[in-house]
Parts: C-alpha cells; sequence; structure tokens
C-alpha cells in the first residue's frame, strides 16, 4: 500500500521468542511480546513512502552489543542497536522514494521494553543476548497516526 509513513520489520518468530525467553530469565518483567517487536526502518511523519513494502525481503543484521534507554515517555525504551548493510540499504531506497525521516539520522535498532528501569539495563549489560545476528523479515508499512 502506497501513501504510508511507517515502516518496520520483524526479528523471525524463533529469535523473537529466545530473546524474550533471555529477557524473562533474567527477571526483566513487562518485555516487549516477541509478536510485538520490530525494527523500525522509517519514520516519515510528513511526507509518504511511495513504493510498495516488500513483506517477503529479509534482512541480516549484527548486535553489536549496544544497548541504552533511548527516547521519552510513552517511547522511551530499552534498546539493541543493530549493524546492517542490508537495513540501511532499505532505509536509503525508502528516503529516496520522497520518505523524509523525522530523526536526524537512521540507527537500526530492536525495542526490548517500553518504559524501562535503570536496573533492566544493567541486567541486560551484564548478560547479553545470546545472538550475534539477528534475522528480521515481513516488511509493513502504515498510516503514522497523530
Amino acid at each position: 500500500m502506497k501513501g504510508n509513513g511507517y515502516a518496520s520489520v520483524k526479528p523471525s518468530a524463533e529469535m523473537a521468542s529466545a530473546i524474550y525467553s533471555h529477557l524473562e530469565s533474567l527477571g526483566i518483567k513487562d518485555a516487549i511480546n516477541p509478536d510485538d517487536m520490530h525494527v523500525t526502518l522509517m519514520y516519515s511523519r510528513n511526507k509518504p513512502i511511495l513504493v510498495n513494502s516488500e513483506p517477503e525481503r529479509m534482512y541480516e543484521a549484527d548486535i553489536n552489543g549496544d544497548i541504552e534507554i533511548m527516547g521519552k515517555a510513552p517511547w522511551r525504551a530499552l534498546v539493541l542497536h543493530l549493524e546492517s548493510p542490508d537495513l540501511q540499504k532499505r532505509f536509503s531506497e525508502l528516503k529516496a522514494s520522497g520518505a523524509e525521516h523525522s530523526y536526524p539520522d537512521y540507527r537500526a535498532h530492536l525495542s526490548l521494553k517500553y518504559d524501562p528501569e535503570e536496573g533492566d539495563l544493567q541486567k541486560l549489560k551484564d548478560n547479553p543476548i545470546p545472538l550475534q545476528v539477528i534475522y528480521l523479515e515481513g516488511e509493513r508499512f502504515k498510516p503514522i497516526k497523530e
């Protein structure tokens, strides 16, 4: 569907489940449900994405170990940063279609928990997610709701 401003992909079901189980094992409560885990490809508030989504496209990303709490309430989140030429390339394609990212730069990350506690960050830093690579799929576009 054309004319949307938000694009995302999801970790494969197996990887999302493994990540969620790891967070639970660390005592991190209220982590994002595996079905809702996602990586934002584009957040274009003012200009639509003018190409079609590619739900069958697969992306590979390296987990680079950078974990932080970013954003502001209600979107303050515990995130895992990713390095991915695949994601960066798709972001550039969406931008070239006319979309305008609403943030200064594109930083691929997987949100793990909204409204985290400081202790959550330390638990994850002390016991990193035991994956080096994550596979993402199911690209979808949708409108941004104000």
